[in-house]
C-alpha cells in the first residue's frame, strides 16, 4: 500500500507487467540457472491467462497439439477452445522423451504442452537428461514447447538438487515458460506470467489489449514483495505440504492399503492407483459424503485413467484424515453396489 500512490498518478495500464516485477521473476529465472531480462516476461492475470494468451496466439483451430495423459485440466480446456486436436502421450513413471519424439514426427505436431516441475497431477519431476531430450527432439520436429512451471518451487526438501529450467536447454527461442504466484503463495493473488524471447514477449503484449489489457497494480506489487522473501515462503510452504503429505500418505496405508502410489518430492497432491476403474463412482459418493476428489479421466484427453483419484494435501492434517475416513466409506459404498448389467445383448 506504501507503494501504490507512486502508480496512482498514472492510468494505470502496464500491458506487460509492472517493470519492477518483471525485474523480479527476471532475476527468479537467472538464479535458478537461466539468464533472463526483463523484457522476456510478460505478467499476466494468472497461469490460466497466459495459457489462454499463447493458445490463442500460437495454435489455429486443427493443429495438433502433444499433450502429457494425466495433465492439467484447464490446460487442456484452453486448447479445445481454441479447436486444436489433442494428441496424449502417457506420463506414468516418467517420461518416455523417445516416444514423445516419434510422435511428434507421426503427427506433425507444432506445440507442445508439458508439465516437467512436478507434474500435475503425478509429482514426477523431469530430469535434467530428459528436459535435454525433449528440447532437442522439439528443435528436430520444428515445435514449440509451453513449458508449464506453475508448481517450481515447491520442492519438499530445500536442499535436495533440482535441474535447470527446459528453457536453460533451449538456444533457439523454442520453450515459452508459465510461472504463477498460486501455489506458492495464494491462489486469490490472480498474477501469472511468461517468459519467451523478447520478439514473443512483444507478439503476446499486443494481443492481450482485445482480452484484459492489463493485470491490477496491486497485486502485482503484493507479488513482489513475496517474491523478494522468497526463500522464507518456500520453507514455509515446503513445511506445510511436507507435513500434509505425509499425513494423507499415513492415512490411506491404514485406511485404503489397496491404494498405491509414488510419494512425490514436490507439488501438492498424491495420484494414487485404486483397485479398479471405479474413480468417477468414488469421488460420486464421497461428493455425497462431504469431500470433493478430481477422479483421473478428469486429466486425460481420452477418457482413460478410471483407475486414479488426485488427491491434494493442501489441508490440515488431521482434516486429510478425516477426507480419508470418509474415502474409505465411499470404496465401501462403491464395492457394495450391485455391477451394471448392460441392457442389450453383446454378441461377439
Amino acid at each position: 500500500m506504501a507503494e501504490l500512490p507512486r502508480h496512482t498518478a498514472e492510468p494505470g495500464y502496464q500491458p506487460a507487467g509492472l517493470p519492477e516485477l518483471r525485474e523480479v521473476i527476471a532475476d527468479g529465472y537467472t538464479a535458478r540457472g537461466l539468464p533472463t531480462r526483463a523484457d522476456q516476461i510478460v505478467v499476466t492475470t494468472g497461469a490460466q491467462h497466459a495459457l489462454t494468451l499463447l493458445t490463442q496466439l500460437m495454435v489455429q483451430a486443427g493443429d495438433p497439439v502433444l499433450v502429457e495423459r494425466p495433465t492439467y485440466p484447464h490446460a487442456l480446456g484452453a486448447l479445445r477452445r481454441r479447436g486444436a486436436r489433442l494428441v496424449p502421450v502417457g506420463v506414468a513413471d516418467g517420461w518416455d522423451v523417445e516416444l514423445i519424439a516419434a510422435t511428434m514426427r507421426q503427427t506433425a505436431v507444432r506445440t507442445v504442452y508439458t508439465v516437467p516441475e512436478f507434474h500435475n497431477p503425478t509429482g514426477l519431476l523431469m530430469p535434467a537428461s530428459d528436459r535435454e531430450a525433449l528440447v532437442e527432439a522439439a528443435r528436430r520436429a520444428d515445435a514449440v514447447l509451453i513449458a508449464d512451471e506453475t508448481f517450481a518451487g515447491l520442492a519438499h526438501d530445500l536442499t535436495a538438487p533440482v535441474p535447470p529450467p527446459l528453457a536453460a536447454f533451449d538456444t533457439g527461442g523454442r520453450v515459452v515458460s508459465v510461472g504463477s504466484a498460486s501455489k506458492l503463495l495464494w491462489g486469490g493473488l490472480r498474477i501469472g506470467w511468461i517468459r519467451a524471447s523478447a520478439p514473443l514477449a512483444r507478439r503476446l503484449v499486443l494481443s492481450r489489449e482485445a482480452t484484459d489489457i492489463a493485470s491490477p497494480v496491486l497485486e502485482q506489487l503484493i507479488v513482489r514483495e513475496l517474491l523478494l522473501r522468497l526463500e522464507e515462503v518456500r520453507a514455509e510452504r515446503a513445511a506445510a505440504l511436507l507435513r500434509g503429505r505425509d499425513a494423507l500418505a499415513a492415512a490411506l496405508r491404514e485406511r485404503l492399503p489397496g491404494w498405491t502410489f509414488t510419494l512425490p518430492e514436490g507439488g501438492m497432491s498424491l495420484w494414487p492407483r485404486l483397485e479398479a476403474p471405479v474413480a468417477t463412482q468414488i469421488a460420486d459418493a464421497a461428493l455425497r459424503l462431504g469431500v470433493r476428489v478430481v477422479p483421473g479421466p478428469v486429466f486425460g484427453e481420452d477418457g482413460v485413467l478410471e483407475d486414479r483419484l488426485r488427491l491434494p494435501y493442501v489441508l490440515p492434517p488431521e482434516t486429510l484424515r478425516v477426507a480419508v475416513d470418509r474415502l474409505a466409506q465411499a470404496q465401501a459404498e462403491v464395492d457394495a453396489a450391485p455391477a451394471v448389467r448392460p441392457s442389450l445383448p453383446a454378441y461377439v
